[in-house]
């Protein structure tokens, strides 16, 4: 999906087709570093930014169904700011 890191397959030849997203793992900031402009971790920021890319990607393309596969966060218990 273009240096994105979310896993996500909108087919170009299919016009409102689906969109899958799986293994996003939000939370896993194994690389990066805080972001002090933020508060953020830069992974975190990745993620954010390849999940608006999916989902304005779905909006372009008009698809009928979005399916998000799951492992969506690191752990069972994410903090708030992953949930936002």
């Amino acid at each position: 999906a273009g240096g994105h890191d979310v896993l996500c397959h909108v087919p170009a030849h299919v016009a409102g087709g689906p969109l899958h997203v799986a293994d996003t793992h939000v939370g896993v900031e194994n690389y990066g570093r805080l972001d002090s402009g933020t508060g953020l971790h830069t992974r975190l920021q990745d993620f954010i930014k390849s999940l608006r890319f999916a989902f304005e990607e779905a909006i372009k393309e008009e698809v009928d169904l979005v399916i998000f596969a799951g492992d969506a966060y690191r752990s069972c218990d994410p903090t708030p700011t992953h949930q936002r």
